[in-house]
């Protein structure tokens, strides 16, 4: 499903928002991702208006990353914000594991699994990004050497688990969503870590887009539009990938090596990155991808690679690649007994084990 984003240039309203959910009928629920910052409370407000008029399934879900000290007051103010609004909410804490990918990446990590984990057959998850977001998410992307893939930023939606992610805002401007909170006098959480110019999205948030802004007036509005362009190109390489699968795909999880070999490395990259995340696994840096390829299928015959990143891995067996969920370094031994009969859980990711 493609986003063809049109910026809205008008004032906020519940209206335009339902109209841009319409796209996604049906659907079972619609879940609103609440932190408690003006863009989702702006979010909440414009569906609870629509709420009292189409009386649609709509709920909240807070996640508590136990980040910073203010974290379970902001909880206790979002699940406040729904009883007056009669709106049903879970709250839900996580644990952040670092992963050596920066806290920001962590916990969006941990979000997104209890997002996963939460959402039912057919229901939308409403985030509230908006076109400065993505603004911002297209320098950063620069400035990381990202691929059209990744310039293409943010999505409009996307599959998660049994349901899909939407961001209907992100036709909005930052502008927008504050001028509309105001004008209908919400109250909204100010994150105090949003002003910390250490996090890089900070910095080109109070410092290098205003200069840019000066510089080049509507550059926010040009560079949203460079993201749906990047967008464009990054499906047509998914295509590519595709057709060049038909020959290579064993299994979901499984490829030919001899097949793969075939293909010009920079088919050889797209069709792997492709492959990875159509399985549901964080796309890998062009580094790892290139560790795939040159340990994956040029290291010797009787060599085992194995190249991991976060959450998932490859393997090589028997000229074959495999895709899996990282399995977990297990230090120690540990005795267990066992009977027979029974089957034996052998631990995360590791499956089980039973006697036939």
């Amino acid at each position: 499903m493609k986003s063809n984003l049109q910026l809205n240039r008008q004032p906020l309203d519940s209206d335009w928002l339902w109209q841009q959910l319409q796209r996604y009928s049906p659907f079972n629920r619609i879940v609103v991702a609440l932190s408690g910052g003006v863009d989702s409370t702006v979010l909440l407000h414009l569906l609870q208006q629509q709420h009292a008029r189409q009386n649609f399934p709509l709920s909240v879900i807070h996640i508590n990353h136990q980040l910073q000290s203010e974290s379970d007051g902001w909880a206790a103010q979002c699940t406040k914000l729904c009883s007056e609004w009669k709106i049903p909410v879970l709250v839900e804490k996580v644990v952040v594991e670092k992963s050596g990918h920066g806290l920001e990446s962590d916990a969006r990590a941990a979000r997104y699994r209890l997002f996963e984990q939460q959402l039912q057959p057919g229901d939308i998850l409403l985030q509230a990004h908006h076109a400065d977001d993505q603004a911002e998410t297209v320098i950063m992307r620069l400035m990381r050497g990202s691929g059209v893939r990744g310039l293409a930023s943010i999505p409009a939606q996307r599959a998660l688990g049994q349901g899909r992610v939407v961001r209907p805002l992100l036709a909005c401007s930052r502008q927008q969503i504050i001028d509309y909170a105001q004008n209908h006098n919400l109250s909204w959480i100010e994150d105090p870590s949003n002003r910390d110019l250490t996090i890089e999205r900070n910095l080109i948030r109070h410092e290098i887009m205003p200069r840019l802004e000066v510089q080049r007036s509507g550059v926010k509005r040009a560079l949203v539009r460079s993201a749906e362009q990047f967008l464009e190109s990054a499906e047509l390489l998914d295509q590519l990938a595709e057709m060049d699968l038909d020959s290579i795909l064993l299994e979901p999880r499984q490829l030919d090596c001899e097949q793969l070999i075939k293909l010009e490395r920079g088919r050889r990259r797209n069709l792997l990155r492709y492959w990875i995340t159509l399985n549901g696994f964080l796309a890998p840096s062009s580094t790892v991808i290139d560790r795939i390829i040159d340990e994956g299928l040029y290291s010797r015959a009787d060599a085992h690679p194995l190249i991991s990143w976060f959450g998932a891995e490859v393997r090589r067996y028997r000229n074959q690649l495999y895709l899996m969920q990282r399995v977990p370094t297990h230090v120690g031994h540990t005795p267990v007994k066992w009977q027979c009969q029974d089957e034996l859980q052998l631990g995360e990711g590791l499956g089980t084990l039973k006697i036939v």
